[in-house]
C-alpha cells in the first residue's frame, strides 16, 4: 500500500526560554481553563503521556504520593507507578479544585461534560490554535514529554532509566 502521507520524524523539544515562556503565559494567552494547562505542565513535570494523565482518577493517588497508572490504561498494558514530586501534587491538587465542591471520577474532567475526561483532541487544538501567534516554532503536546526526557538525559539521568520513568 502506498503511505497516504510523507512521515515525519519527530525530535521538538522546547528550550529552557520556550518552557518558561509556555509555563508562565501561555494560559493567559490562549485563555484556556487551569485543568488543561495543569494537564500540559504534568507532562513535562512527570514526561508522563497525554492519555494517561486525562485518565487520572483520584483513587490512582496513594498516600505515598506515588500515581499508579493501571495496566488497562497504560499504553504498553502494563502497570505503571510514578512518583510525584510536590510540583506534580501541586498541579494534581489545582486541576481536582476546578471541580468545585462537586468532586468529578476524573482530575482532569471535560468543561463542558463534567462527568467525562478531557478530550484527546482539546491539548492539541490549544497549542495548534496558539503556538504562532504566542511566538513560538510548532510544536505538539507529546514534545512536552519528549522535551522532559530530553533534559533529563542532558541533566545526567540515564537514558534507559528515563525510559522506565516514562514507561
Amino acid at each position: 500500500l502506498k503511505k497516504p502521507h510523507k512521515e515525519e520524524s519527530r525530535e521538538r523539544f522546547l528550550s529552557h526560554a520556550e518552557i518558561r515562556k509556555f509555563w508562565k503565559e501561555f494560559q493567559n494567552f490562549a485563555g484556556i481553563d487551569t485543568r488543561l494547562m495543569n494537564l500540559m505542565k504534568l507532562m513535562l513535570a512527570t514526561g508522563q503521556r497525554a492519555h494517561d494523565i486525562r485518565h487520572m482518577t483520584v483513587d490512582q493517588i496513594g498516600p505515598d504520593d506515588v500515581w499508579t497508572i493501571p495496566r488497562h490504561v497504560s499504553k504498553n498494558k502494563m502497570t505503571h507507578r510514578v512518583p510525584l514530586s510536590k510540583l506534580a501534587k501541586n498541579l494534581i491538587t489545582e486541576a481536582y479544585q476546578c471541580h468545585g465542591k462537586k468532586k468529578q471520577a476524573y482530575i482532569f474532567n471535560s468543561n463542558k461534560i463534567k462527568s467525562k475526561k478531557i478530550a484527546d483532541t482539546t491539548a492539541p487544538k490549544a497549542i495548534r490554535d496558539h503556538w504562532e501567534a504566542f511566538g513560538m516554532k510548532k510544536f505538539a503536546p507529546h514534545d512536552l514529554r519528549r522535551t522532559f526526557s530530553t533534559l533529563a538525559t542532558a541533566n545526567g539521568l540515564d537514558e534507559a532509566m528515563a525510559d522506565r520513568i516514562q514507561n
